[in-house]
């Protein structure tokens, strides 16, 4: 299988797992795992234990929600699925930081050390 997940290939997965019954086949987890690995590295985090946290977080809320997908309603299964984890992943980094980080309320706007509080 290549590096990436084609929708195609993930819709006809997730439409046979569900036609069968089954929580989720070893190809469905495999495709899990690449999508939310990659998206992993689309947000930085200042220790690799929060990134592997939030991913966590992502594969938890993937298997408690891939099910809902409805195949009468779209056949975009990439967009559900990659919505699901970006949830995930917004889920996990709330509870590591319920109140962001110190120094959010500052946010530098210029060059010119003008703030914007």
């Amino acid at each position: 299988m290549a590096d990436y997940v084609k929708n195609k290939d993930l819709y006809n997965e997730l439409c046979r797992c569900q036609d069968v019954s089954i929580n989720y086949s070893l190809e469905l987890h495999e495709m899990f795992q690449k999508m939310v690995d990659k998206f992993s590295y689309k947000f930085s985090y200042k220790f690799e234990d929060d990134r592997k946290d939030c991913k966590s977080m992502a594969i938890e809320d993937l298997y408690r929600y891939w099910t809902n997908f409805d195949r009468n309603k779209t056949t975009n299964a990439f967009a559900y699925i990659t919505q699901i984890i970006k949830n995930g992943y917004a889920k996990g980094w709330r509870s590591l930081y319920p109140h962001g980080f110190e120094s959010s309320n500052k946010v530098r706007i210029s060059i010119y050390n003008i703030w914007n509080l």
